[in-house]
């Protein structure tokens, strides 16, 4: 149990989340993370799921120990368009602050889109 406690903080460190962020990308109280990562418990297999997406490393990797004990990988998905590429690597460097102004901002346009889409009868993006 300590060495998934481990492993789920590291990778939500290394991801620059805090328990507050992962908590509510996972759909859970800031306190079960705590606990995980304390190892007072075990989440459910739907909660693992949960975390391993958010966290973007498979369940295995999240669970177990890699086969050389290395680090769980993040996935990787490079963006098209550089000028974006670059902004966001900009942001990157940023105080946590900005970094969350700008994640409000672009949830906004996303959801403008949606909005759009819907009224105009197109499938949502």
């Amino acid at each position: 149990m300590k060495d998934f406690a481990e492993r789920l903080r590291t990778l939500r460190e290394e991801r620059q989340l805090s328990q507050h962020e992962l908590a509510e990308l996972v759909g859970v109280h800031f306190g079960q993370i705590s606990r995980y990562e304390r190892g007072a418990i075990l989440p459910s297999v739907e909660t693992v799921a949960l975390l391993a997406q958010a966290l973007r490393v498979s369940a295995d990797a999240l669970l177990f120990e890699t086969a050389r004990g290395s680090r769980a990988k993040v996935e990787r998905r490079e963006i098209g368009n550089l000028v974006l590429l670059q902004r966001f690597r900009s942001l990157e460097q940023m105080e946590r602050g900005y970094q969350q102004t700008a994640i409000e901002l672009i949830d906004a346009l996303i959801a403008k889109q949606r909005m759009k889409s819907v009224v105009s009868g197109k499938a949502p993006a």
